[in-house]
């Protein structure tokens, strides 16, 4: 589960702890349901290949009082989260950006950092993502 300070970084850290686990677990598919271009396949894959010397993703966290950069424009808004997260054998900054497409809102309903299935319905998809 996703630890976090405030409740806008939580809701990004959610989501970037949910798709590094899909990484993690080979779920490559599963985690492309999660974003949208310009993220690829190959950069999906990429980050699977990075994950094998890395280790399984521990909690994503985000600095104290962190807020996202919320950059909106004529199709939507797109919201950067940043923190750091702990992996077996690394620990990664990370940055990640949800883009939420003009008139349609973010689900409300509390979700598991790692459901079974992939987040549906909730219209934030991942535009783009960094370890460093």
């Amino acid at each position: 589960m996703a630890l976090c300070s405030s409740a806008p970084a939580a809701a990004g850290s959610m989501e970037a702890s949910q798709f590094t686990n899909l990484v993690a677990d080979g779920k490559i598919d599963d985690a492309m349901v999660m974003t949208a271009k310009p993220v690829t396949r190959e950069d999906v894959e990429k980050l699977a290949e990075d994950l094998k010397t890395w280790g399984k993703p521990g909690p994503f966290t985000a600095p104290p009082g962190s807020i996202p950069v919320i950059t909106p424009d004529e199709k939507g808004a797109s919201m950067t989260y940043k923190g750091t997260v702990k992996f077996e054998n690394a620990v990664k900054k990370y940055s990640f950006t949800l883009t939420v497409p003009s008139g349609v809102a973010p689900a409300k309903a509390k979700q598991p950092a790692y459901p079974k299935e992939p987040l549906k319905n909730s219209g934030a998809k991942i535009t783009a993502f960094k370890f460093e």
